[in-house]
């Protein structure tokens, strides 16, 4: 009688290691399509848009610094996003914080942009001289639908040899730097005009 009881025990046990190892590979695959779609809020809220891939390396001699960024809402040490790397369509950078007043009222043109460009045209965001999780925040509860890069130290507004916010970069299909924009906020209709004649793309 005991060693029935004993293997009733023994299969329950390894039943319910079956259970934990799968579900355990769920949570990992889980995490890992999380990670290639963006990090959400434990609400589900708000989600940061995950960053763009790298491409073929630039080869132009006007192009974005040479500096490589992590993602915005990535965890400490994930790997980073090297900037003359994001090849292979036009791009439009605006550098961008959450605590400055002009940022705040042009990002709602960039997300526009963004959504209706689709595949035609890349927007990438960079949070500059900004705490990561304020910028996070910002950009999760504004539902930014693109992606944006941490640049805590300003490197990338020093590189491109501005100073102040908010700074909008159009870069064409190869990484050569078409146009920087430093000025008013940019509304839906004055980005859009810089985008088809400095980029092409009809937005």
């Amino acid at each position: 009688m005991r060693q029935a009881v004993w293997a009733v025990v023994a299969l329950a046990l390894a039943a319910g290691c079956t259970a934990t190892s799968a579900t355990s590979a769920g949570i990992a695959a889980g995490s890992a399509a999380g990670s290639a779609a963006g990090s959400a809020a434990p609400d589900g809220s708000a989600a940061l848009v995950a960053c763009p891939a790298p491409g073929a390396p630039s080869t132009a001699g006007y192009a974005l610094p040479d500096l490589a960024l992590p993602c915005l809402g990535a965890a400490d040490g994930a790997a980073t996003v090297p900037l003359r790397r994001l090849t292979g369509r036009p791009m439009v950078v605006n550098l961008w914080a959450s605590w400055c007043a002009p940022c705040r009222e042009e990002l709602p043109a960039m997300a526009r942009l963004s959504r209706a460009a689709g595949g035609r045209l890349r927007v990438l965001g960079v949070a500059s001289l900004d705490p990561p999780g304020s910028s996070a925040s910002f950009a999760a509860d504004s539902r930014l639908p693109f992606p944006s890069l941490t640049d805590r130290d300003g490197d990338l507004e020093r590189g491109l040899r501005r100073n102040g916010l908010p700074v909008t970069v159009l870069v064409r299909t190869d990484g050569t730097i078409a146009y920087v924009y430093q000025g008013p906020p940019l509304t839906d209709t004055t980005l859009r005009e810089l985008v088809k004649d400095k980029l092409g793309v009809d937005v």
